[in-house]
Order: C-alpha cells, then sequence, then structure tokens
C-alpha cells in the first residue's frame, strides 16, 4: 500500500511539472544562491540570513550543466517521497502498521505538504530530516540521526531545536556525543562559509532569529497567532481533528507510552511553540512540526475505524478518496500567481556588471552577478547601507519598492528610507524601465 501511495504521489508530480514552474521570492533567493556557491561569487547572489545546504545541492547541479530549478523540484519530489517513507516508519514504529498507513496517506494529501513537494524551498527536505532523526533514534542508530539533524539544521536554522533535544533526551553518553559528532559533519562546513562570508562562525544564525520576527506574514491579536497552525492545519486538512482522539489514546494507553513517541510529540510541542511566538506566521512552517499532527491522526483515525469495525482496506480507500478531494478543491487556494515582469529580462541580459535588486526574482532567468538590496530598516544592514555600499560598482538597479512592505512597519523609518533612495535614483541615475509588477511600480536604472 505504501508502494502504491508513493508511485502515486511521484507520478503526480512529475505530470504536474511538465507545464511552467514560476518561482516565488524565496525559491528565487534559494536558485540565486546556487549559482552564487557554483561560481565562488561571480555570479547569482548571496544572502547570510539563508541556510546553504539547499543552494550547495542545487549548485552542484548547476556546475555540471543542469538545469538548476529542474534540479531543484526533483530534489524536493525525492525528499517529498523520503518524508512520506519516514512517516510509515516513524507511525509504524510507535503505533504500528495500520495507524502507519493511514498516517502516511494522511500526509501525502495534505494540501500544504502536497503542493510543498513542488516548491523550490527547504520546509519538506527539513521534514524528511526531522522524520528520520526520529526514526533513527528509536532504532537507537545515533550517527545517522546525527547526519539527520544535521542536515535538518543545514537546511533550516530552527532545527537547531532538533539537535539539541535529541542530545539532551537521548540517555546514553555515548549516543549523546556520536549524534553531535555526526551532525558536525554537516555543520562545521557551513561554519566555515558563514566565518569565510561574515567574518563569523554564528552571525547567519543570529540574522536569521532576527528575520523571524519581521512583519511581512505577521497577523494581528494573541489569541489569533496562539490558535494560528493548528486552526490552519485543520482547515488544509479536517482529518486533523482525528488527532484530537489520537492524542488522547496516546495519553491513557500504555502501549504508546514510547521513547519515540515521547520524543516525537517534544520536538512537535517545541517546534508549535517556537513557530507560535515568532511574528512571522506561514503554513509551510508547519511541515516542521507536522509529524506529530499526522501520527496522532493515523492513530485516531484508527482507532475510530475499529470501533465501527471497518477493515483497513476500506478506511484507507476511503482515506485516500478524502485526501485526493482535499488535493482537487485546493488547487485554486495554492495556484501560483506568476506575475510578469514586462521587459525585464530583456534589458537587464544587455548589462555588464553587477545589478544592485530588490527583485530576486531575475537572477534565475539569467547568470548575471546580482547585490541584493531589499533589506528592511530593522536589518544589521539596511537598504540605505547596501546601496550605498555597492553604487559605484554596480551598473544598473532593479527598484521595486513594494519589497520593502512599508505598510507593515508603519513609523519605523521604512517610507523614508524609500524615499531616500528614490531621490539618489532619480538624480543619479537613468530610468530605462517603468512598468507594474503585482501592482506595485517596477522600474530599472542604468548609469
Amino acid at each position: 500500500m505504501i508502494v502504491i501511495v508513493g508511485l502515486i504521489f511521484v507520478a503526480i508530480h512529475v505530470w504536474g511539472s511538465s507545464g511552467s514552474h514560476g518561482l516565488g521570492w524565496d525559491e528565487s533567493v534559494y536558485i540565486g544562491m546556487a549559482k552564487w556557491l557554483g561560481s565562488a561569487g561571480e555570479l547569482g547572489l548571496y544572502e547570510p540570513i539563508r541556510p546553504l545546504a539547499l543552494p550547495f545541492l542545487i549548485a552542484y547541479g548547476w556546475i555540471l550543466g543542469l538545469d538548476p530549478v529542474g534540479l531543484g523540484l526533483a530534489l524536493e519530489l525525492i525528499a517529498g517521497l523520503a518524508a512520506l517513507v519516514g512517516i510509515y516508519e516513524l507511525t509504524r514504529s510507535c503505533a504500528g502498521q495500520r495507524p502507519a498507513v493511514l498516517a502516511t496517506v494522511v500526509l501525502a494529501t495534505t494540501p500544504v505538504f502536497f503542493f510543498s513537494a513542488t516548491d523550490v524551498l527547504t520546509e519538506v527536505p527539513s521534514l524528511a530530516a526531522i522524520v528520520w532523526a526520529l526514526v533513527f533514534v528509536g532504532k537507537q542508530r545515533s550517527w545517522a540521526a546525527g547526519l539527520c539533524a544535521g542536515l535538518a539544521v543545514a537546511m533550516k536554522f530552527p532545527n537547531m531545536l532538533l539537535l539539541a533535544l535529541l542530545i539532551v533526551v537521548v540517555h546514553s553518553w555515548g549516543a549523546k556525543w556520536r549524534i553531535f559528532a555526526a551532525s558536525a559533519l554537516l555543520i562545521i562546513p557551513h561554519m566555515v562559509v558563514n566565518l569565510i562570508m561574515t567574518e563569523s562562525l554564528l552571525r547567519p544564525l543570529f540574522l536569521a532569529a532576527r528575520h523571524g520576527q519581521n512583519m511581512v506574514h505577521a497577523i494581528p491579536g494573541t489569541l489569533n497567532n496562539l490558535v494560528y497552525y493548528p486552526a490552519a492545519l485543520i482547515k488544509d486538512n479536517p482529518l486533523f481533528l482525528c488527532a484530537v482522539v489520537g492524542g488522547a489514546l496516546v495519553m491513557i494507553t500504555k502501549g504508546y507510552q514510547k521513547q519515540v513517541m515521547q520524543l516525537m510529540l517534544l520536538q512537535g510541542a517545541s517546534y508549535l511553540a517556537y513557530f507560535t511566538w515568532i511574528p512571522n506566521k506561514q503554513l509551510r512552517f508547519a511541515l516542521l512540526f507536522i509529524p506529530m499532527f499526522v501520527v496522532l491522526t493515523g492513530v485516531g483515525i484508527d482507532w475510530v475505524s475499529r470501533k465501527a469495525k471497518m477493515s483497513r482496506a476500506s478506511i484507507v480507500v476511503l482515506a485516500i478518496i478524502v485526501g485526493a478531494i482535499l488535493v482537487v478543491s485546493s488547487i485554486a487556494r495554492y495556484a501560483r500567481q506568476e506575475s510578469d515582469r514586462p521587459g525585464a529580462i530583456d534589458i537587464l541580459r544587455e548589462i555588464n556588471g553587477p545589478i544592485l535588486t530588490t527583485d530576486p526574482i531575475v537572477a534565475v532567468d539569467l547568470d548575471k552577478r546580482f547585490i541584493p538590496f531589499y533589506f528592511f530598516v530593522y536589518d544589521e544592514k539596511n537598504a540605505t547601507q547596501v546601496f550605498e555600499e555597492h553604487e559605484q560598482e554596480a551598473q544598473a538597479v532593479v527598484w521595486w519598492p513594494q519589497a520593502f512592505a512599508c505598510d507593515k512597519y508603519p513609523g519605523r523609518g521604512c517610507e523614508e528610507m524609500v524615499g531616500a533612495i528614490e531621490r539618489r535614483l532619480n538624480a543619479d541615475w537613468r530610468l530605462i524601465l517603468d512598468t507594474l509588477v503585482d501592482g506595485g511600480r517596477y522600474q530599472i536604472y542604468k548609469k
């Protein structure tokens, strides 16, 4: 059954990827960083707040002549498949085979996971690494668990929580050391790059933590923040309501009181607390703690189906049908709103030299060196500082004021910063493109 679920999952995504794939902001940054890494800084762009594992993997393929976008999509699909197999193994080890099959079907058909498997982002690879780290701890394979935890950290910085939990919760001092040593094999190279680029081993980690406080995706109200992720996940897949039943069973039934179950619940609860605390709210972040919801949902559905005296085949088929309906009904909600940049790519293709940009998406189609300066007022080095530092070497400027989301930062000097840069551009640069993108003014200036 798991093989069938995996094959259907892969087949649908391979078929769906045959069309165009417009990239969003964060995806474009990772592709740009891959070019930067693959060219030793001559092309692409670099952001110190981003983890490097995904760009490194794409960079290797790009050096060999592979399309970075296609390679990124392939890596995401592999990670998605690995996450499905991992959820099956994790649930089977702590709840049994029938809940494991159900949990796998629930994850595969949860829209946020299903559609994220076609995004060149770090959430799905992180999910796969987290799940397999938990699986390997349950199997007492400390080196493998440490490697997975290290990969998770190199994919997304908040996964430091996972590494800390594994080291604290595992009882054997030998196992603690092996987990730490194995994770260091993947984390130390990342820190060396940090040292080369920022003259600090940990500065990108602190910058990323600060960036988590950005208000672009913040939601108002304390209560709304507290219930955002559970409510959003249930809205995304109503089957998660069964996690309440599963949670109650885990608490009162001794058969579920296994170390791997307890560790998974601790991981899920700590991640949920962290992402609830930071203002930046995006449903895709829930993929980092969705194992807790998925496993408990599998347990809950299994219990309900047994009480209803349903066979395993019938409940699995019913879950697949419900999941398929959820996925199909969510296509419009998750559809990409591709935005044109009329004439921008053709104009920038003729530029010889570095390009200051407030739009990372142009870095996907062009093998040029881009210098991003879309940083917020509160960032350690804001847009004005980056612009002044690189104005002399830059040969063009991509100016998109909408990137600064000044409406999210009233009274914090954002409008003043944007206005000051615009005055500099109008005084010292020549406007060669003036259009609209996503309803906002989009301009290109040239020396």
